[in-house]
C-alpha cells in the first residue's frame, strides 16, 4: 500500500509539472507576441502623429489636400496606404484625424489558438492661433496690417511707428545686449514666448549686430541653394525664414512691450541695419488655441490626441 501511494504521489507531481509547463509556455509565447505588438503600436503611432500634423498644416483651406497629405505622410513612415484612414473635423474644419489599423500575425499565438491580433493607432492634430512658440528672433514688429508677399524695408529700432517697423527686444535668454542679440538673430532663442507675455525692448539701432547676424542667415540660405525667392510653407525651416514677436508699440528707450502674436518674415537682404523681405504665410509646430483667421500670417499646429 505504501509503494502504491508513492507511485500515485509521483504521478500527481508529473501532472502538476506538465500543466505548469503548458501554462509557462503559453505565458512566454504571449509575452513575445505582446512585445511585437507593442513595437508595432509605437511605429503606427509615430506614423499617425506625423500624418495628422502634416494634414492639419493645410487646413482650413484645403480639406481634401489635408486628407491626402495625412495619408501620404503616414505611408512615408512605412505604413501601407490601405491601412490608413484620415478625415477632417472641427467647427472650423481645422482638425485632421488619422487612424491606422494593421493585422499582426502572431508567431507563437497559434500554439494556444490565437493566430493574429489587431493593432490600432489614432492621432488628431489641429491648426490654430499660436499661444506659445520657441525659436523667435529678437526683433519686435508692431501690431499693424501688412500685405503678404509685398516687399518691406524694415528699419531696426527707428521708433517711427510706420508699417512694419522693428525694434530689438530681449527675449529673456542670456544677458540683454549686443552679444545675446546677435546670437539670437543667428540661432533664434529657445526660450518659449507666449501671447500676453511682457518682454523688454533694447534701445539703439544695433546696426552692426543686425548686419552680422542676418548676413549669417543669408549666407546659410545661399549655401543651401536658396536664391531669396523661396517662401511659404515649404520653407518653414529655412535660415531665411524669420519668426518674430508681434508687439504693442514701444514708448521709446528701454521699456517693456506686450507680445500680441507672432509673424513669419522671409529675409531677402540686410544693409545698414535695414532688413528687406516680405511677410509670408506659414504653419509651424507649437502650442495653439482656437482657430480664427490669421492676422499675422503665422499659424500653429499641434497634436490634440
Amino acid at each position: 500500500m505504501r509503494q502504491a501511494r508513492g507511485w500515485r504521489q509521483r504521478g500527481s507531481v508529473i501532472v502538476i509539472v506538465a500543466v505548469s509547463a503548458v501554462f509557462i509556455l503559453g505565458f512566454f509565447t504571449l509575452s513575445l507576441d505582446a512585445g511585437r505588438a507593442y513595437v508595432l503600436k509605437e511605429q503606427l503611432q509615430t506614423a499617425a502623429d506625423a500624418g495628422a500634423l502634416a494634414g492639419a498644416s493645410l487646413l482650413p483651406g484645403s480639406p481634401s489636400g489635408a486628407v491626402a497629405a495625412a495619408v501620404s505622410q503616414a505611408v512615408a513612415n512605412g505604413v501601407p496606404s490601405q491601412d490608413v484612414t484620415a478625415s477632417v473635423s472641427g467647427l472650423s474644419g481645422n482638425q485632421v484625424n488619422v487612424t491606422i489599423t494593421e493585422q499582426l500575425p502572431l508567431v507563437f499565438g497559434p500554439l494556444i489558438g490565437i493566430s493574429s491580433t489587431v493593432v490600432t493607432a489614432r492621432a488628431g492634430a489641429a491648426i490654430g492661433q499660436l499661444n506659445t512658440f520657441s525659436g523667435l528672433l529678437p526683433l519686435g514688429v508692431e501690431k499693424t496690417t501688412w500685405v503678404t508677399g509685398e516687399t518691406y524695408t524694415l528699419k531696426i529700432g527707428d521708433g517711427s511707428g510706420t508699417t512694419g517697423d522693428f525694434g530689438p527686444v530681449w527675449l529673456g535668454d542670456g544677458s540683454p545686449g549686443a552679444s545675446t542679440y546677435e546670437s539670437d538673430l543667428v540661432n533664434g532663442t529657445q526660450v518659449p514666448i507666449s501671447v500676453g507675455q511682457v518682454i523688454d525692448t533694447q534701445p539703439g539701432n544695433m546696426v552692426g549686430p543686425t548686419e552680422q547676424g542676418l548676413s549669417t542667415r543669408l549666407a546659410a540660405c545661399a549655401a543651401q541653394g536658396e536664391d531669396g525667392g523661396t517662401s511659404g510653407q515649404a520653407a518653414v525651416n529655412s535660415p531665411c525664414m524669420l519668426y518674430l514677436p508681434v508687439i504693442t508699440p514701444p514708448t521709446g528707450g528701454r521699456t517693456t512691450v506686450t507680445v500680441l502674436g507672432f509673424a513669419a518674415f522671409w529675409l531677402t537682404a540686410v544693409h545698414g541695419g535695414e532688413v528687406t523681405g516680405s511677410f509670408v504665410n506659414a504653419v509651424v509646430n507649437g502650442s495653439v488655441g482656437a482657430y480664427v483667421p490669421s492676422t499675422t500670417d503665422l499659424m500653429g499646429v499641434s497634436l490634440v490626441y
